[in-house]
């Protein structure tokens, strides 16, 4: 068989402009076939052997996600990312390894492309958790290992959120965020999400007042003024479990944020209220009522910095599926916010 060339020709083609190739059949195929010779050419080259297997995961809309299966048994995940996310390679991998030295369990990253200088696109290379994901495992598992897992998923967010951050919100590297104060973060997330909502028509004129009420009595809610590391991404897909159902790790940190621990109680709630997994993880958390309300106020936030990219398609070209299938919890912690100002 001919061995397929990568060309950059192609990956400039594909992340700037991945419906060109997607609509036709032939070029899927090609498009499939390139990009595992280029990921099993990758590994080769980082690891020193080459894969067995490249398997491309079907979950994912902000990423490509590729396993390189080895011969033996450490599997290695290579994440590629569009050129409207390629700025996470430049603080995700220190991220982990930040999270990594300080005890927390994580991937072990073993490359990215911030040194390759000849990569047509970003990428990072990690070593698998052995394991699967707990939304795999979680409708068998009995209340007592679940609140095991919960209860070390916890302690994972407890320590990364003591893992001090210079600034808030989106993260610019490992330790620093890009909004100065708590406040600049939350108003310009309101600013530019309200901004969108009503350029391009999205939510019902109710939620909108709503969200313009909230807007102007922002002021009345206590300022978070200690940031640290929150995970953002808090979810059963993103958490390993072994074989016997004990928790093994966390993966999936491109949603990091500078912000307080209650970030991810809030980013939950917005994804997973009244969930299995949600009601196994609160009871861990004893929150004074500044914290509660900032909770709830980041599951509205979370929902705006989905908001404000407007009609536009996802990274990966798909068409963005309606808020309140994404996150059918920021209604209620809308409402919440609104009867507490």
């Amino acid at each position: 068989m001919k061995r397929i060339v990568v060309t950059k020709q192609f990956f400039r083609l594909y992340f700037s402009h991945p419906l060109l190739i997607i609509n036709s059949s032939r070029s899927r195929v090609v498009e499939e076939l390139e990009i595992k010779s280029w990921v099993s050419s990758l590994i080769a080259e980082t690891i020193g052997t080459a894969p067995t297997r490249i398997r491309k995961l079907s979950v994912g809309v902000m990423t490509e996600k590729y396993i390189a299966e080895m011969s033996d048994g450490f599997n290695y995940m290579v994440r590629s990312y569009p050129i409207s996310r390629s700025h996470i390679v430049k603080f995700e991998p220190d991220v982990i390894e930040r999270c990594r030295a300080n005890g927390l369990r994580v991937p072990e990253v073993i490359a990215d492309s911030r040194l390759d200088v000849h990569s047509p696109h970003q990428y990072i290379i990690y070593k698998m958790i052995p394991g699967t994901s707990l939304s795999q495992k979680i409708g068998k598992l009995r209340k007592r290992p679940l609140s095991a897992i919960a209860g070390s998923v916890f302690d994972q967010l407890s320590a990364m959120a003591a893992l001090p951050v210079k600034g808030f919100g989106e993260l610019t590297s490992a330790d620093t965020a890009s909004s100065k104060t708590w406040t600049i973060f939350i108003e310009s997330t309101f600013r530019e999400g309200l901004e969108a909502i009503q350029r391009d028509s999205i939510l019902p004129i109710a939620d909108i007042e709503k969200l313009e009420f909230v807007e102007q009595h922002l002021s009345s809610i206590p300022a978070c003024n200690k940031s640290g590391l929150a995970w953002g991404d808090v979810s059963p897909e993103n958490i390993i479990v072994d074989e016997r159902g004990a928790f093994a790790g966390l993966v999936d940190f491109e949603g990091t944020l500078g912000s307080e621990f209650a970030l991810n109680i809030g980013y939950l709630w917005a994804r997973y209220a009244g969930t299995k997994f949600c009601s196994h993880l609160l009871p861990n958390w004893q929150p004074s009522p500044e914290e509660n309300m900032r909770a709830a106020l980041y599951a509205v936030v979370r929902a705006l910095r989905i908001l404000r990219n407007g009609r536009a398609p996802l990274p990966l070209g798909r068409r963005r599926d309606p808020i309140d299938e994404v996150l059918p919890g920021w209604r209620s912690a809308l409402d919440y916010v609104c009867t507490d100002l």
